[in-house]
């Protein structure tokens, strides 16, 4: 059985927004001593590594650096959004990150 871990992203530089990713603990791990992120998380993709090490979710990424050819942000197919849990955390799985921003935390 592997073990894993929720691992809350950086805010989002455009949107402000901060997601619940599930990794493994090992890969996480290995990161964190210095691994590069695309070794030490091989199976997530691209767009899910840089929105760990950064922040920036897909679509924010796209509105930022629009595609080179069109000039404008690529669209992205639509998955099934993510329920909370009864604590109100929302954990969304690595393959589904960026999809659907984390919902707003209250303010003190």
């Amino acid at each position: 059985m592997t073990n894993t871990m929720r691992l809350r992203t950086p805010r989002c530089p455009v949107c402000g927004k901060s997601e619940v990713i599930e990794v493994r603990t090992d890969s996480f791990a290995a990161w964190q001593n210095g691994a590069l992120i695309q070794d030490a998380f091989p199976d997530l993709s691209p767009a899910t590594r840089e929105q760990i090490k950064t922040g920036y979710h897909e679509d924010c990424w796209a509105q930022v650096f629009p595609d080179e050819e069109t000039g404008q942000a690529k669209p992205k197919p639509r998955a099934k959004k993510p329920k909370p849990a009864p604590d109100g955390t929302v954990v969304v799985p690595a393959e589904l990150a960026g999809v659907f921003p984390a919902p707003s935390e209250p303010t003190a």
